[in-house]
């Protein structure tokens, strides 16, 4: 995994194309698959949590979906 913070792209996109993401690396984890799934059975685990108290986090997918029923 690489965490970075998620930057502009420097030029606009031209109308009809999509604006690449642009991420800054900043740090690499590496850890072994058994690790890893308890990584991802945790953070699950505190997404439901979160969730559950603050409401569903929207998704691009959730979002395209809303913006074409307007």
């Amino acid at each position: 995994m690489v965490f970075g913070i998620s930057e502009p792209p420097l030029n606009p996109p031209v109308k009809g194309e999509s604006a690449g993401v642009v991420v800054r690396a900043y740090t690499r984890i590496v850890m072994s698959p058994s690790h890893f799934r308890r990584f991802i059975e945790v953070g699950t685990d505190l997404l439901k949590k979160y969730e559950t108290a603050h409401g569903k986090i929207p998704t691009e997918e959730t979002k395209k979906k809303k913006s074409r029923k307007h």
